[in-house]
């Protein structure tokens, strides 16, 4: 997610505007004058700074006017931070220290309330990997040191298995609380929890409705779908580099690549001699590589020649189409590309039979396929 300042708007506790929501917190360790920030933050855009405010004897107070429920973010600069869940009508109060705003106490709502369990849960696991760390320092230039790695190895699966059923105990037991959703979030992505994900963001709907975060996350879910193993490759029709459409439908009854790459993507660049080799092999039995180019002329200018300089010097002679819009490509939404590069296999029936794969595994499945 993009992160970008928003200008600020100095607290004061005389106002044009009556608040409808106030912050109230202390601050251990801070000098008086110490400024603070509050940014709403969102799924796929910038954020937006709602406030700040200087520390007065320890304490400081934010006014937010009418927020929708979400996430927010408090910081005093940018490594050190806070994240919370704020809505309307809330009255929150938090105990926070500024040597580490990211672990702190607050009450004043069930969102709050809820992710300061989870954050627990975290600042344990920490705690517990630090002190493996430190029975690992002991341990290096000894005789024991390759005994004592291999049981702190142990030790420390059995911590991270603890978290994520702690974790997941957590969002099952809160599903209707929006704090579940931030502790999956802070667990990992939708492709390793899909079903978590699913159930969790199906009940929130009912009970925050319209809200940015959830819709974000169901779009996902929708696309995860859509192009999971088995299903139908979505089509799309995009104009190649001299401007012909070329459809997925086109090719239905051979193997197809599907390549989203860029040209200032090093990895994707890096990719295309071992797809350029793969190309030549299995062309004449079937394959066909469909490269679509995430090149942005909405950036800058000369986008459209970076992408076509890029296929001279790559020696790319597979079909290459690009809308060159960036990730604001519909077929890169429709097919949830978040990273490049990301690649899709379809069969002779238009089943997605394989997902980013790369390197060896793809000449392994291809392999596999024509050999």
């Amino acid at each position: 997610m993009k992160k970008i300042l928003f200008y600020l708007i100095a607290f004061s506790i005389v106002s044009c505007n009556q608040p409808t929501h106030t912050i109230e917190g202390t601050l251990a360790n801070a000098e008086d004058n110490t400024t603070l920030y509050l940014e709403e933050l969102f799924p796929e855009s910038n954020p937006i700074l709602v406030d700040s405010c200087e520390v007065k004897n320890g304490v400081f107070y934010f006014n937010v006017d009418e927020p929708t429920i979400g996430i927010y973010k408090i910081y005093e600069r940018p490594n050190n931070f806070a994240i919370l869940i704020l809505k309307n009508g809330d009255e929150i109060k938090l105990d926070m220290d500024l040597e580490n705003l990211s672990l702190y106490y607050g009450n004043g709502s069930i969102e709050i309330e809820g992710y300061v369990k989870v954050l627990n849960i975290f600042y344990n696991t920490k705690t517990r990997e630090d002190s493996l760390k430190l029975v690992y320092q002991k341990a290096e230039g000894t005789s024991d040191q390759q005994m004592i790695k291999e049981r702190i190895m142990v030790k420390y699966q059995e911590i991270m298995l603890n978290q994520k059923s702690k974790i997941e105990n957590f969002v099952l037991e809160n599903n209707d609380n929006f704090a579940s959703l931030l502790a999956l979030i802070n667990l990992g992505g939708i492709d390793q929890y899909f079903d978590l994900y699913k159930s969790t963001s199906d009940t929130l709907d009912k009970y925050y409705l319209d809200n940015n975060w959830i819709a974000n996350i169901k779009e996902e879910i929708i696309s995860k779908e859509a192009t999971s193993i088995g299903a139908i490759a979505p089509n799309f029709t995009i104009n190649d580099t001299n401007g012909k459409q070329v459809s997925l439908s086109d090719f239905r009854g051979q193997y197809v690549l599907i390549d989203f790459w860029a040209s200032w993507c090093k990895p994707c660049r890096d990719a295309n001699p071992n797809l350029l080799r793969l190309y030549q092999q299995y062309k004449p039995q079937g394959l066909e590589i469909i490269g679509i180019s995430l090149d942005d002329t909405t950036r800058t200018s000369n986008e459209r020649n970076k992408w076509l300089n890029a296929i001279e010097s790559d020696n790319i002679n597979w079909i290459q189409v690009s809308d060159l819009i960036g990730a604001e490509s519909e077929t890169a939404q429709v097919y949830g590309v978040k990273s490049i590069p990301s690649t899709f296999l379809i069969n002779k029936e238009g089943e997605i039979i394989a997902k980013d794969l790369n390197g060896t595994l793809l000449n392994q499945k291809l392999s596999e396929i024509f050999e």
